[in-house]
């Protein structure tokens, strides 16, 4: 089952169009799809300043054996989407990523929201549990995860894994 139209429909709504309350240090934040009952479990994005590219990791219990790396993008036009080079590191060791997608916010109106995202397959994606630094580059350019987002990134991994343990139990 693809995950592409949820995704993008929780990718906007995690977006930050007004300032939100600050979540608890070091907690991602936990939803469930309604329509289907799927946990979903994904990092904080905080207001940025426009043509910013923010990080945000999503896991869901539909597709336990994989988590989502999406940057998120806003300024005037899309940037990222002649290019196909992205790169994850969790302590300067590389994470594989699938192949990239590209998605726009279709509701957008002043704004242009661009999505790139990749899957990270679960055994790659547990670097991250233990990171200390996260780093990724889209198309040239390089960013630092700051500390927040790694702390949070541990704890997506962290609730998955725990997750995945008592399903594994269960069976």
């Amino acid at each position: 089952m693809s995950r592409a139209p949820f995704l993008l429909a929780l990718l906007v709504s995690a977006l930050p169009l007004a300032a939100q309350p600050s979540a608890p240090h070091c907690q991602s934040a936990r939803e469930q799809d309604p329509d289907t009952g799927a946990i979903v479990q994904k990092t904080h994005l905080a207001p940025s300043a426009p043509g910013s590219a923010d990080p945000l990791f999503v896991w869901t219990s539909d597709d336990p054996d994989s988590l989502m790396f999406a940057v998120v993008r806003n300024g005037s036009e899309l940037r990222y989407a002649g290019c196909f080079d992205m790169t994850l590191q969790a302590d300067g060791q590389p994470i594989p990523l699938t192949r990239l997608r590209h998605d726009k916010d279709p509701d957008s109106r002043r704004t242009v929201i661009e999505y790139v995202r990749a899957e990270i397959p679960w055994a790659d994606a547990q670097k991250l549990a233990t990171a200390k630094s996260i780093t990724f580059t889209v198309c040239k350019d390089r960013l630092l995860v700051d500390e927040k987002l790694v702390c949070e990134a541990r704890h997506v991994m962290e609730v998955a894994g725990r997750w995945r343990r008592e399903q594994a139990g269960k069976r």
